[in-house]
C-alpha cells in the first residue's frame, strides 16, 4: 500500500469515525470494506493456538499494519469513543470481524499479567472482572482474556452485570463488566498464546490513540500561543512557552517513531515500548499544554480538557507508561538480551 492509497483509506476512515455513532461504528467500518483492507484470506478456522498472522504474506500484514495504525491516530484525534479496539484485538485473534463482538478490556488499574486479563477461569467457570467500550450493547458475545486463552460469553446471562461506569471521562463510556458465568455458558475461542497476540495488539493500537491525541493537542496549543497575545506580542514568541511546546513536538516524534515501529515488527516487546512512549508523549502534552493555555483550558468550554481525559484512561488500560517502563526493565533483566527496540 502506497503513500496515496494510505491517504485515500485515511480520509475514507475519518468521514466514518466522525460521522458514526459508538454502536454503529463496527457495522459502519465493516460496511467500508473493512475485511477488504485488513482481513484478506484470514483464515477463519485456523488453529486457534497458532500465530494469526503466521499464514498471511508479509504484503497483506503490512497492509493490514498501516490501515489499524491509521485507524488507531485517527480515532485518537479525533476523541473516537467507538469501539475501534474490538476490530483490531479480533483480528489479532485470527478471528472474523464482525460487529456483535465486544472485547473486555481488564480492570484498571492492572499491572504486570494482570494488566493483560478479565476473566480468571476455575473449575465451574469463569470470573469476569473488566470494562467495554461504548456501544457494547450491540453485542451477542463478549471476549473474555484469561491467563489460558480467550473465552466468549454470552452478555445477557443473568450472572454478567453491565453497568455504566462514568469516571474522569464519561464521553469514552466505558461499562463495567462483572459477573462469575458457569461453564456451560462460557467457550474457548482462541488459545494461551493469542492473547500475547492480542495484548500487542491493543498496546501498538491504544499506543497510536495516545500519539494522536498529544498530536492534537499540540497543534490546538500551537495555535493559541499565536492568536494570544500578551505585552503586545503573541505568547508563542516568549522563550519559555518555545521550550514547552519543544519538550512536546520531541516526545510526540519518539513516540510515533516507536508506534511506526511496533506496527512494523509486531512483537511483544515493541508493542510494550511503544505504548510507554507514547503514554510518556500525553503525559508531557498534558503538563506542558496546559500550563501554555492557562485557566482557559479547566474550563468545560474549552476542549483541551476532553483530551486530557482521554488521555489519561486510556494511557492506564493495559498498563501505564510507568508500569510498562518498569515491565520493559523486567524483561530485559530475566532474558539477558536487549532487543532492537525504540529508546526509551
Amino acid at each position: 500500500m502506497d503513500a496515496d492509497e494510505l491517504d485515500l483509506v485515511r480520509s475514507s476512515l475519518c468521514r466514518v469515525l466522525r460521522g458514526t455513532e459508538a454502536a454503529a461504528l463496527p457495522t459502519a467500518l465493516l460496511e467500508s470494506g473493512w475485511a477488504d483492507l485488513v482481513d484478506p484470506g484470514l483464515e477463519h478456522d485456523a488453529d486457534p493456538d497458532i500465530d494469526p498472522g503466521a499464514g498471511a504474506g508479509a504484503g497483506s500484514r503490512t497492509s493490514a499494519a498501516a490501515v489499524l495504525a491509521v485507524l488507531a491516530e485517527e480515532s485518537g484525534r479525533g476523541l473516537v469513543p467507538g469501539p475501534a479496539l474490538d476490530l483490531a484485538v479480533l483480528h489479532a485473534l485470527g478471528l472474523p470481524a464482525d460487529d456483535v463482538t465486544a472485547v473486555v478490556l481488564p480492570p484498571l488499574p492492572a499491572r504486570g499479567p494482570a494488566a493483560a486479563v478479565a476473566g480468571v477461569r476455575f473449575d465451574g467457570g469463569l470470573v469476569v472482572d473488566g470494562f467495554v467500550l461504548a456501544g457494547a450493547g450491540r453485542a451477542k458475545r463478549l471476549l473474555v482474556a484469561t491467563d489460558g486463552g480467550v473465552v466468549a460469553v454470552d452478555p445477557t446471562s443473568a450472572s454478567v452485570s453491565v453497568v455504566p461506569v462514568g469516571g474522569l471521562d464519561p464521553d469514552l463510556g466505558l461499562l463495567a463488566v462483572r459477573g462469575t458465568v458457569a461453564a456451560g455458558g462460557c467457550s474457548v475461542v482462541a488459545g494461551g498464546p493469542r492473547v500475547a497476540a492480542a495484548t500487542a495488539m491493543a498496546r501498538r493500537f491504544l499506543a497510536g490513540q495516545l500519539v494522536g491525541i498529544a498530536a492534537a493537542m499540540l497543534e490546538a496549543t500551537v495555535t493559541y500561543v499565536i492568536q494570544r497575545e500578551q505585552y503586545g506580542r503573541p505568547i508563542g514568541s516568549f522563550q519559555a512557552v518555545k521550550h514547552r511546546l519543544a519538550d512536546v513536538h520531541v516526545a510526540r516524534c519518539a513516540a510515533e517513531d516507536a508506534v511506526a515501529f511496533a506496527w512494523e515488527d509486531g512483537g511483544e516487546l515493541a508493542a510494550v515500548a511503544a505504548k510507554a512512549l507514547a503514554g510518556r508523549a500525553f503525559l508531557t502534552a498534558a503538563t506542558h499544554c496546559q500550563q501554555v493555555h492557562g485557566a482557559i483550558a479547566f474550563t468545560v468550554e474549552h476542549e483541551l480538557h476532553r483530551y486530557v481525559r482521554r488521555g489519561y484512561v486510556l494511557d492506564t488500560l493495559f498498563g501505564s507508561a510507568d508500569d510498562l517502563t518498569w515491565e520493559l526493565g523486567e524483561r530485559l533483566l530475566a532474558s539477558g538480551t536487549v532487543p532492537r527496540l525504540p529508546p526509551l
